[in-house]
């Protein structure tokens, strides 16, 4: 009956011919379908599964998960199919506003003008994007699974260290903290940091990163000027 009603038709009618499924295929769909189909039915194999969109009498196009089992005579020629539609549709389009979802999420990510790092529960590297890499002078596949403590010295070990575990307690925070580069040379930033807690179980801590360097630099020379001015008064 199920079947019978994505043609319009009742059970009183005579069941579709193949022809007359073939043509509510959609058009960009018919071809590869027919196609499969065909090298299907001519090889060894007994299952068929395809998913393609479909017209039907009153929804319009819907998206089908069509699942046949190839009836086959001694000689291994096929002989019927028998199986099951399935209008997957509405999980069609929540995956699909899914993957548009992410897609702009990516451009986001990618498209930042701060880095972007994240960490799991246990410190490592999970993700960067390009700035947060380019940032300290790594690739994104050298900072991948890297340790947090690798980019730090001794003194930022234990100020992260300290900061880990306030990340455990739900703590969020903004602090400056001071990188390596991947020559030697110090990256001053802004860390903008927030734990990622899942179920009340810590998974993590994303942290929005600011080069201020160039900041500190100056901040430096204003320090010394004022030290200057005031050994001079």
């Amino acid at each position: 009956e199920t079947h019978q009603h994505l043609y319009g038709l009742t059970m009183a009618d005579p069941v579709p011919s193949h022809d007359m499924w073939a043509a509510r295929i959609h058009p960009d769909d018919r071809q590869f379908i027919l196609k499969k189909q065909e090298v299907t039915l001519a090889s060894k194999e007994n299952i068929f599964i395809t998913e393609y969109r479909f017209r039907t009498e009153e929804k319009g196009y819907r998206n089908l998960y069509d699942r046949c089992y190839i009836m086959r005579n001694k000689e291994g020629k096929a002989i019927g199919l028998m199986g099951s539609i399935m209008d997957i549709t509405e999980r069609k389009t929540a995956e699909d506003a899914l993957r548009i979802s992410e897609e702009k999420y990516r451009q986001i990510v990618e498209t930042a003008q701060e880095g972007i790092w994240m960490i799991d529960a246990v410190s490592y590297t999970s993700f960067v994007n390009e700035r947060m890499a380019e940032m300290i002078g790594y690739t994104r596949d050298e900072m991948q699974g890297k340790h947090l403590f690798y980019f730090m010295d001794e003194e930022g070990r234990q100020i992260s260290e300290r900061n880990v575990e306030r990340r455990k307690q739900g703590i969020a925070e903004d602090h400056e903290f001071k990188l390596k580069t991947k020559d030697g040379k110090d990256v001053w930033t802004i860390m903008s940091t927030n734990p990622v807690i899942k179920n009340g179980e810590y998974m993590g801590a994303l942290a929005m990163v600011t080069d201020i360097t160039e900041h500190k630099k100056a901040e430096n020379q204003v320090l010394k000027e004022k030290e200057l001015s005031d050994s001079i008064i």
